[in-house]
């Protein structure tokens, strides 16, 4: 058995969201790393602190030992900016690339994160390679990538239009992961409604790290692909026509005496407390309308109003022709 060391016990501070505890005084084959917390400095006249260090930050997980995840962007636009900016980067290792390589620098600079000389580069070095460009252009772009793709990447697709089947076309492989995520706009503040769906060769770590990736900005729902174009017409085209509906109410306040700013302030506020009463109170929408709505009362006015103006047909025929839309991309 070796001999013991006598330097006692010593934490290490690892890159990520952890703290490694090693111990001097263990055999040499039984010295382990133990998740805890990352709170502490390593010993830098250590050398086996040192190595440690590099092992957690460079190398995969094996016998335990965690190592820090690198997510690649491919395009840097809003979507991308506002993912990137709510996840932790303690954990995850960010690179990005975009068309322009010196804008590139700079946002990368913004960010806090390394930019890549190339996508090519980009994919050398990521884990999880993310594609945040315009549907129209991404053919193009997987295209030049296909012989930097291993089965050890995990491809992740964020454009509308393009399904599973098309992307595993366009990556050229019979067996690459591949996932494909719809966020929405509100991503911009951390409050995005995000639809998931993996194909057969993804893994169930993969697959975590990536619904982690996407909660960093909100929600995350696993959605069938053939509903796909149905959410985004629910959650990716919606907003717009809910800034609509608040434009027209807020519209009205000014018509009845409130200045706008204010009016748009009030009816925004009611609409985000009236969609927090029904996530927080379980209730159905139409149950919350009832309670609202008193006999012969002011509101019931208002809500017939809009039935006998279509409103609820309207509405429906708007998803509906976002839906025919987009599955005709």
């Amino acid at each position: 058995m070796d001999a013991p060391y006598h330097y006692g016990h010593r934490r290490v501070r690892g890159p990520g969201a952890v703290d490694y505890v090693c111990s001097a005084s263990l055999p040499h084959h039984h010295r382990r790393c133990l998740l805890l917390s990352f709170d502490l400095e390593p010993d830098h006249g250590c050398l086996s602190d040192l190595l440690l260090l590099f092992m957690i930050k460079w190398t995969k997980r094996k016998e335990g030992i965690l190592f820090m995840k690198t997510i690649g962007f491919i395009g840097v636009g809003k979507m991308a900016t506002a993912i990137i900016s709510g996840l932790d980067k303690n954990k995850f290792k960010i690179i990005i690339s975009g068309h322009n390589l010196t804008k590139t620098q700079k946002q990368a600079e913004t960010l806090n994160v390394t930019a890549a000389s190339n996508h090519e580069e980009l994919v050398q070095e990521s884990d999880f390679i993310i594609l945040s460009v315009k549907p129209q252009v991404l053919p193009s772009v997987l295209s030049k990538l296909i012989n930097h793709l291993t089965k050890d990447k995990t491809l992740i697709s964020i454009a509308a239009g393009l399904t599973l089947s098309d992307l595993k076309h366009l990556a050229d492989s019979e067996n690459q992961p591949i996932i494909r995520v719809m966020p929405n706009i509100n991503a911009q503040i951390g409050q995005s409604t995000s639809a998931i769906v993996k194909n057969e060769f993804v893994d169930d770590s993969a697959y975590a790290t990536v619904q982690e990736i996407f909660k960093s900005t909100g929600s995350v729902h696993e959605i069938a692909e053939k509903d796909f174009s149905t959410f985004a017409a629910i959650a990716g085209s919606s907003p717009a026509f809910i800034y609509m509906f608040i434009d027209a109410m807020a519209r009205a306040g000014v018509l009845h005496g409130i200045p706008k700013d204010q009016a748009t302030a009030i009816v925004a506020e009611t609409v985000r407390a009236s969609a927090e009463m029904i996530l927080q109170s379980g209730e159905n929408p139409w149950s919350l309308v009832d309670k609202v709505s008193s006999p012969g009362g002011t509101t019931v006015a208002g809500v017939v109003s809009l039935e006998q103006n279509h409103f609820i047909g309207t509405v429906i025929d708007a998803i509906s022709a976002t839906i025919e839309k987009e599955k005709n991309l």
